[in-house]
């Protein structure tokens, strides 16, 4: 068994911050020796479940991974009268020291005592806050958003933003650090990761959730890890022997709040604007209606808990319990105020009719024919337009295949006032509605099947849609509503095994899914050909079809790119081993997780077509200066783009393993001093991709096949400043997994984390406490994902090379716009580009710009020491001073390859134009392609 128990420890993965407590303490007699042998129980009063321990040679006992909760302590021995301790509250995580003096006389006899437990930490160093549910109740949360009241405790550091934080916002409610916000801050429920994407918590549980919550600043217990930052530990509630349980609800109405500047300005103008005309009914009518739409938000909670009972059954009393909610949060309002603007075509600019602009700045929305270009006569290489008359499009040439369905998307404009003015901001989108819509479940279950075996299991569910910006809410409902959404699945399965009286293993079993992205209810349901498209981009786009995407210059974009949403899970197993050994309390421990990223692909699956003045500017190089408005219109109602793309992008699935060991031993000197040291010990692999599809690292000694031609190159015109000796070309990237590089995108790592803290009783009403530990920041790829140069590409149709004089795609002058088949077949027999993936090798990012991760990465570290005294004034007051410093190295900076040496700068309040025009000279190009054939 005992080579079992070893190989165990080894093998298995390293303890997330722990939940439940601990009661310890000593049995002495009259004489204050201590007494071996004495059987203690340890009572939970709410479930009536009890543990039962012996006291050690030293008199020690130690019940540990306890629910937090009220108990009381009873000691017995041979010739002595039975001691009780009652009153005593275990909160999250808490070591409560309580000592038991025997009297003489017999078993039967007993002497009761009814107190709190103490306010003074005697055994530990751990610094922060906790709060019970009773404190999570009593204070005022919005929303019922436990994870706000973090930002209370002392030493913690926020942004300061107090924004609306729901029982979704786990962005805002994980804007928080400490230390110098040094790396990300470990969520924990229940013993088992929360860690969502971007070192944000993955679930938000309701207040009436929530048995305690304890925030921890500058712990210097070993099993504590995977983070330089805050470590936040949640307990859920667990059922007791009585049926319990909690309906709430809060309620908003959007007319009990101001109403937004523009949405109040548009009320008042539509009223001044029927006065003006005369309609004195119509004013009237406007004035009795209510400035703001309608709109309401709840939040409602329903809780039970208690044991389970089915009769003739199952009697759960005193060991077998259940705890379930039900979380919703729906809000149905008017979208926020920064969404409301929105500049769309007039009615006018839908038919072609784009005289009005002449009348606001003739110069800059003057349109010009594209069919009229020929050179300019007063600029040699430079070409010119003739205007369109009266800056109307004929009917001829309005022959985009698309435009009729995306005008009749159109809402019409309702807030523009004067037409001698740029139509912008001239829809208000007041009626669009901004629906959020959350729930979440929780159920749990705790079983105690004897003295030896205790079992708990916990599940949590939550859902969040966020359905905003749909502008086109009055035209074609749902349309272009930005569809926000997150999941987050998660459950654990404990163990605790008291193998004998100084024995006891923990395992558990934990996993978290978490994912969010955008979905499309309305505007997958669209293929290219449903808006006049060819019929190969329907083939292309496959089951990831979507609204072609026309993004014109100045107006909202219509359509979308096919949502690509991002799986993010840690699987967590983790074993924790215990032993009591005379004054020592000796713990090991094994944490191991597999955290995994999966996204990519969809994109811009069915066509991007981008519109704006280069076909109807009147010069090439925009020497005329032209607008935006009006002429990107006009280039859609045409059917002529600036740019056609279409994506191939490929999907991902990442790994890294991260593993951790510890062993601690607090070592009780004395009755007034404890000691804890511990060394723990993390092992986070690099990521890998399961296909190497992504980019890895920069070698700079990497051997390029252009660097002998450009050198020659450079040799025939070299710069005064360099020498061409000195002349360079070498450095590229790396794809994993090729030519004998790693598969891992940066190095594994093994550090080593040592920890000590001391706590010294001065006397009964003061501790001295401190510590000293090392911590490591966690780099995983639940916070990065790849970089998929080479195994996602785009498709892009050139138009023209010279202005329009010549068109490589359709024919305008024949009344075929290039929109009609954006893709032509080429020479090759090919429509698209396929992704060439890792052929390029070193050469795939050469000449473009690049940031990249050091394969070298290593994780930020930061060393912690605190020293505190806490004073016990009165029964229910305690004063805790101390000073707490922090030191953090290796943390990752961003750093340019490229910079501009320092001779070149232009330093001084003087203008240096000997280093202006010699930076602004033209020099010879040894990167020319002609240098390469």
């Amino acid at each position: 068994m005992k080579t079992f128990l070893y190989l165990l420890v080894l093998t298995l993965p390293a303890a997330a911050q722990e939940t439940r407590g601990m009661i310890h303490g000593r049995v002495i007699d009259p004489s204050s020796a201590p007494v071996a042998g004495a059987a203690i129980v340890v009572t939970n009063t709410d479930t009536g479940v009890a543990l039962k321990r012996t006291t050690n040679e030293t008199g020690y006992y130690e019940a540990n991974l306890l629910l937090p909760g009220q108990y009381q302590v009873a000691a017995e021995a041979q010739g002595f009268k039975r001691s009780e301790r009652k009153g005593i509250t275990l909160v999250l995580n808490a070591q409560l020291e309580i000592d038991l003096r025997l009297e003489l006389g017999a078993v039967n006899e007993t002497i009761s005592v009814t107190a709190q437990a103490p306010l003074l930490d005697t055994s530990t160093a751990s610094s922060g806050m906790v709060m019970d549910n009773r404190s999570v109740l009593d204070l005022p949360v919005i929303a019922d958003n436990t994870m706000v009241l973090i930002k209370l405790t002392p030493g913690v550091q926020t942004s300061g933003v107090n924004d609306y934080l729901g029982p979704h916002s786990n962005a805002g409610a994980s804007d928080f650090g400490v230390n110098g916000r040094v790396g990300g801050n470990e969520y924990s429920i229940d013993g088992a990761p929360n860690n969502g994407a971007g070192r944000r918590a993955a679930y938000l549980p309701h207040s009436d959730t929530v048995s305690e919550m304890k925030v921890e600043t500058s712990g210097f217990d070993a099993s504590i890890g995977h983070t330089t930052g805050v470590s936040v530990s949640l307990m859920t509630k667990s059922g007791t022997n009585q049926l319990h349980g909690t309906v709430t609800e809060q309620h908003w109405q959007q007319r009990w709040h101001g109403t937004p500047f523009f949405t109040k300005q548009l009320y008042y103008r539509n009223i001044a604007a029927a006065e003006a005309a005369g309609n004195t009914s119509l004013a009237n009518e406007l004035r009795a209606t209510p400035k703001q739409q309608p709109g309401r938000s709840n939040n409602w909670a329903v809780t039970a808990g208690g044991p389970i009972v089915i009769p003739k059954i199952v009697n759960g009393r005193n060991k077998l319990f259940f705890f379930a909610s039900y979380q919703g949060n729906r809000d149905v309002v008017s979208d926020l105020p920064s969404r409301l603007n929105k500049t769309i075509p007039t009615l006018d600019d839908r038919k072609g009719d784009f005289s009005r602009y002449l009348g606001v700045n003739a110069s800059l929305y003057q349109l010009y024919d594209p069919l009229t270009v020929r050179p300019d006569p007063d600029r040699r290489g430079n070409f010119l337009r003739s205007p369109i008359p009266g800056n109307i499009l004929p009917a001829s040439r309005i022959v985009n295949p698309a435009r009729d369905f995306y005008t009749k998307i159109l809402p019409n404009p309702n807030n523009d006032p004067n037409l001698r003015l740029e139509p912008r901001n001239n829809f208000l989108a007041i009626t669009t509605r901004l629906i959020r819509d959350y729930k979440a479940y929780t159920n749990r279950l705790d079983y105690q099947l004897s003295n030896a075996h205790r079992f708990f299991g916990r599940w949590t569910y939550n859902d969040w849609i966020n359905n905003a910006d749909d502008w086109t809410y009055d035209s074609f409902r749902g349309l272009m509503a930005t569809e926000q959404r997150r999941t987050n699945l998660a459950g654990t399965v404990d163990w605790v095994w008291t193998i004998n009286p100084t024995t006891l293993l923990d395992i558990s079993v934990a996993v978290n899914d978490y994912r969010e992205g955008t979905r499309l209810s309305v505007g997958d349901q669209f293929k290219p050909t449903d808006v006049g498209l060819p019929a190969y981009l329907d083939a292309k786009a496959g089951d990831q079809h979507v609204l072609p995407q026309m993004s014109v210059g100045g107006y909202e974009t219509m359509g979308w790119t096919y949502p690509a949403n991002t799986w993010f899970r840690s699987s967590t197993l983790k074993a924790d081993l215990s032993k009591i050994s005379g004054n020592h309390t000796l713990r090991l421990g094994f944490d191991g997780r597999a955290q995994y990223r999966l996204g990519g692909g969809g994109g811009n699956t069915s066509g991007s077509f981008s519109f704006d003045n280069r076909w109807t500017r009147k010069n090439d190089d925009n020497f005329t200066p032209a607008g935006t408005l009006a002429h990107s219109w006009a280039s859609f109602l045409m059917g002529i783009p600036a740019g056609m793309s279409v994506a191939t992008n490929d999907s991902y699935a990442m790994l890294n393993p991260f593993y951790s060991w510890y062993a601690q031993d607090n070592w009780r000197i004395s009755r007034k001093l404890s000691l804890n040291f511990g060394l723990r010990m993390e092992y986070e692999l690099g990521p890998n991709e399961r296909y190497d599809r992504m980019i890895g690292w920069f070698d700079s000694s990497a051997q390029l096949p252009i660097a002998d031609p450009a050198r020659a190159a450079y040799a025939r015109a070299p710069i005064a400043e360099l020498a061409a000796s000195q002349f360079n070309v070498q450095g590229g990237s790396i794809y994993p997994n090729t030519n004998g590089a790693s598969r891992r995108i940066w190095r594994n790592e093994l550090m080593w984390l040592p920890r000590a803290a001391f706590a010294y009783e001065a006397n009964s009403k003061t501790v001295i406490r401190g510590g000293y530990g090392v911590f490591f920041d966690t780099l995983n790829v639940l916070n990065g994902g790849p970089d998929q140069t080479g195994f996602s590409r785009a498709t892009s149709t050139i138009i023209s090379n010279d202005f329009g004089v010549n068109w490589l795609a359709g024919n305008p002058g024949a009344g075929v716009p290039p929109i009609a088949d954006p893709f032509p077949v080429r020479a090759n027999g090919t429509r698209f580009d396929e992704p060439l993936r890792n052929s390029l090798g070193v050469m795939s990012r050469a000449g473009r710009g690049w940031a990249f991760s050091d394969f070298n990465l290593r994780h930020a570290r930061q060393q912690r020491w605190r020293i505190g005294i806490q004073r016990q004034l009165t029964t229910n007051i305690m004063v805790d001073v101390a000073y707490s410093g922090s030191y953090s190295d290796r943390v990752p900076l961003s750093q340019t390859l490229s910079p501009l040496p320092e001779q070149f700068w232009a330093t001084g309040n003087r203008r240096n134009d000997q280093i202006l025009s010699n930076m602004n000279a033209n020099v010879t190009n040894p990167f020319r392609i002609t240098n390469f054939d």
